[in-house]
């Protein structure tokens, strides 16, 4: 189990931690933006780097939500870890497509005339999914340990 808990929380970390290279180094970054905005072609460092901070917000939420699923690997009784987890693997998929609009807003200031569309994509129904799964686990977990441990 050691070895599946420090996989989640560096991927937590490291996607946490990503976005900072956009602050950083945001010409080199840049490219990491024009693969979901193609209009952010020519946006400036000042630009990238607010639209890092953002993404750090959104990567954020994503990140606490591995960490809970840590502890919850860690304390299998406790099953508050696990349904914080699935809350917000739940609510990432509208929060990250809050974070998006404010970033293509910020990315779209140097051009003209640019649309911004949010959509649901498949990977946003999967962190959706992925937060109902654990969240029923979870309720199913709980109710059958009922009669051992109560306060589920």
């Amino acid at each position: 189990m050691f070895t599946i808990r420090f996989i989640l929380l560096f991927v937590a970390v490291f996607i946490l931690l990503y976005p900072i290279w956009g602050i950083i180094d945001p010409t080199s970054y840049l490219n990491e933006f024009i693969e979901k905005f193609p209009f952010a072609e020519g946006a400036s460092d000042e630009q990238i780097r607010k639209s890092s901070l953002i993404l750090i917000l959104s990567n954020s939420l994503i990140s606490i939500s591995f960490i809970f699923i840590v502890k919850f690997i860690s304390k299998p009784n406790s099953y508050i870890f696990a349904k914080i987890s699935a809350a917000t693997l739940i609510i990432y998929p509208i929060f990250q497509n809050v974070c998006d609009v404010f970033i293509g807003n910020i990315l779209s200031q140097h051009t003209q005339d640019v649309s911004i569309s949010v959509g649901l994509s498949s990977q946003n129904i999967v962190y959706l999914l992925f937060g109902l799964i654990i969240f029923g686990i979870s309720n199913s977990q709980c109710e059958h340990n009922k009669p051992i441990k109560q306060g589920c």
